[in-house]
């Protein structure tokens, strides 16, 4: 059963379709592709319907039938159409064909967003860098560094996993404890007596927790750390709930991604990483609004990034991040002293 939501809901759905995944790598001329029949049409413009009521509710909607999705939407005021698929280009000649083929293959690449990164990183840049994370501490393995930056970050890992253990948040979703579950996930996100030095997330980014509605800031954080399927769609879904009153959401998109899991997942603060990507000379270039398909690509810097920083003792992205915060701080050391 799809959750009854505002006709709201699934306008503000579009307008982040629109904002941040139309024409990325995913999205790009989804219309023409066979696995897309409908769209929603609004404002000249057409859109994937289980797309938009996913982000619009969270709603696992893979078994639900088109017949009954369609009914959904139409109940919102909204108008679903059958798609006009482009005629193929005929091939005249098997010549011709070859000739055609050889040129798609030539042009893939250019298609790819990731693809056109050339480098991540300079290796004479990062050199540049690494002398000035030794300046504050000479490895990752020192004591310091390990009371600085890394142990506040481990504990609070572990306490999101006590917190909000896959059990625990299921049983509240099922008894529809969802004040209960909000309140855990705001202990998590933030400083506690059990974890005083925590300061990933500052006041404002909390506000993109607190501000949604609790049934939904609980289940779909459950849906993106524990359920099945496409992890861009369950993270685009999260990325909308918490961008609901300002898109530049980075810090709350990817907190508890590491928490969960520090070998996979890494944790953005726009200025640290704007201004790493700058000093390393990357070819890719900062977007202010996550979305699924540039998160994959900072998760690929991370990960080339990692073996570099191996010989000082770097672990996982943990490591990586605090990395990128204390080169990045050095050079603008207005930022506050630890994250």
């Amino acid at each position: 059963m799809i959750p009854d939501v505002p006709p709201q809901r699934l306008l503000n759905a579009m307008k982040h379709f629109d904002s941040s995944m139309r024409g990325s790598d995913l999205w790009n001329d989804w219309e023409q592709k066979a696995a897309y029949e409908f769209g929603i049409e609004q404002d000249g413009l057409l859109y994937p319907p289980r797309q938009v009521v996913f982000l619009a509710t969270g709603a696992d909607l893979n078994k639900l039938e088109n017949s009954l999705l369609h009914q959904y939407i139409a109940s919102k005021g909204l108008k679903v159409v059958p798609l006009v698929k482009r005629d193929p280009q005929p091939v005249v000649t098997a010549v011709k064909t070859k000739t055609v083929r050889a040129k798609a293959v030539k042009k893939a690449p250019v298609a790819s967003a990731s693809s056109t990164i050339r480098r991540w990183f300079t290796p004479t840049a990062l050199e540049r860098l690494i002398p000035v994370f030794q300046k504050k501490y000479a490895s990752f393995n020192e004591a310091d560094y390990i009371r600085d930056e890394r142990n506040y970050k481990l504990v609070a890992g572990q306490l999101m996993r006590d917190l909000l253990a896959k059990d625990i948040l299921g049983q509240l979703i099922e008894e529809k404890k969802f004040e209960e579950g909000a309140a855990r996930i705001r202990k998590a996100a933030h400083k506690s007596k059990e974890n005083p030095d925590n300061n990933l997330l500052n006041q404002w980014d909390m506000m993109h927790i607190t501000v949604v509605p609790q049934d939904e800031l609980v289940t779909r954080l459950y849906r993106l750390l524990y359920a099945e399927g496409s992890f861009a769609l369950r993270l685009a879904a999260w990325i909308e709930l918490m961008g609901q009153q300002k898109p530049n959401c980075w810090p709350t998109a990817t907190y508890f991604l590491m928490l969960q899991d520090p070998a996979r997942y890494i944790f953005v603060k726009p200025e640290p990483f704007s201004e790493f990507l700058n000093s390393v000379g990357s070819d890719l270039p900062w977007h202010t609004q996550p979305t699924p398909e540039y998160y994959a690509q900072l998760l690929q810097l991370g990960q080339a990034l990692l073996p570099k920083l191996a010989p000082l003792g770097a672990k996982d992205m943990v490591d990586v991040q605090s990395f990128i915060w204390i080169v990045s701080s050095a050079q603008n050391p207005t930022e506050e002293e630890q994250a």
